[in-house]
């Protein structure tokens, strides 16, 4: 009876960990594409020569 209580924990724990590393891989992807889009967009400026105003939102 305990080991299938701790081979039921262990299940859920790996899943859960499955979990979280799918959700940090997906964050981090997100952060990437914005990174980049951040830099073809300062880019562009810097080529036609525009002003930028930067607001930062917390």
């Amino acid at each position: 009876m305990i080991l299938t209580v701790w081979i039921a924990i262990l299940i859920a724990l790996n899943i859960y960990q499955y979990l979280v590393q799918r959700a940090a891989l997906r964050i981090a992807e997100i952060l990437f594409v914005m990174s980049r889009n951040v830099r073809e967009k300062a880019n562009q400026v810097q080529f036609d020569g525009q002003d930028v105003e930067i607001i930062v939102a917390y």
